[in-house]
């Protein structure tokens, strides 16, 4: 196809976005338009990386991992004159339409390179400028030119990281959807950033529609958010407790599975079964680097046998002696356990 008929083809395509009214119609359009099958581009995914944070394996519904492409067009019309990185774009469709629409502002960043190439691939059989998607890692990288930072991910180890990356850029604003349920409550607990004002009702079907906009702040992060940042750069969690039974104990947590979540509006831990709200007790929560012999031997393991049957390991008590709680035997201290002393 030669040059005209390219430049021919985005015109008509631009014409034919302002006469439609229904954001389905304008999402099958632009799937047709740009030859974009999700599913088949998922599936065809080679699966080399067990971080979770790429969503590789999980093979989520579109709109889990991507923004509609009428919900881009709001956003790009929104943002119109300024400069826009979609931070983990993943198929880059605002950068995509963004090309088409003549707006050279509006970039994306992925690390998957199998996504964003489906992108740059399409964009250069347009006869479209591919600079403005970028291949690379979100948290290595200079956002120093941009106005907006559009985040559309979930809570976790991630968007810790993202976030004090993120909030030395004191000039900019982030925008963001909601995504799996508490991405916004987690933006609104940040004392480094000021909002949220809804600047735009999107139409993607999800339990809040609003595209959330967030001033960043210069200021001292508050105490629960600098230990969700240590959580997710720790092996280990001591937990100081009290109950009628044991009074005062310790107990170990691994935080291989750790998960904060903010569904209830506050950072709660959620590990294994075990939930606990961080801002009740902060003062009992202590991040450990090291395990003790005992701890060791314990830690990693889900059952143990013990008076002739298999019992689950609820806790990995640490003091006031160390013993373990088991499903039916209840606390069972470490003399009693037939280990050899330490």
């Amino acid at each position: 196809m030669s040059k005209s008929e390219i430049s021919l083809k985005i015109k008509k395509f631009n014409l034919k976005l302002e006469q439609i009214d229904s954001p389905k119609e304008f999402n099958n359009y632009c799937d047709d338009f740009f030859n974009y099958h999700y599913q088949e581009l998922e599936e065809a995914l080679t699966l080399e990386s067990s971080d979770e944070n790429l969503y590789l394996t999980e093979r989520l519904r579109e709109e889990a991992l991507n923004t509609s492409w009428y919900d881009y067009y709001q956003i790009i019309k929104f943002t119109k004159g300024k400069r826009v990185i979609d931070i983990g774009s993943a198929y880059s469709k605002g950068t995509l339409l963004a090309q088409c629409l003549g707006e050279e502002s509006f970039h994306s960043i992925e690390l998957v390179e199998e996504r964003i190439k489906w992108a740059v691939d399409t964009a250069q059989a347009l006869g479209l400028d591919t600079t403005q998607f970028i291949i690379g890692d979100a948290l290595d990288f200079d956002y120093q030119s941009y106005d907006y930072f559009f985040i559309y991910q979930p809570t976790g180890f991630f968007l810790s990281k993202l976030l004090n990356e993120l909030t030395q850029y004191t000039h900019a604003k982030i925008i963001s959807i909601e995504s799996h349920g508490d991405l916004i409550t987690r933006f609104k607990y940040d004392n480094r950033l000021s909002g949220p004002q809804v600047i735009l009702e999107l139409d993607a079907s999800r339990h809040d529609q609003g595209l959330y906009e967030f001033q960043i702040l210069n200021c001292e992060l508050r105490r629960e958010l600098i230990l969700e940042y240590q959580l997710y750069n720790s092996t280990y969690l001591q937990v100081d407790a009290y109950n009628s039974v044991y009074s005062n104990f310790s107990y170990i947590l691994n935080l291989k599975n750790l998960l904060i979540d903010y569904i209830e509006g506050h950072p709660s831990i959620d590990l294994n079964g075990v939930r606990i709200n961080i801002e009740r007790e902060f003062e009992n929560l202590k991040v450990r680097s090291s395990l003790t012999d005992f701890e060791k031997e314990y830690i990693d393991k889900d059952h143990l046998v013990y008076e002739q049957k298999s019992q689950r390991i609820l806790k990995v008590i640490t003091a006031p002696e160390e013993a373990l709680e088991l499903s039916s035997s209840g606390r069972v201290e470490r003399r009693n356990l037939n280990l050899p002393s330490s």
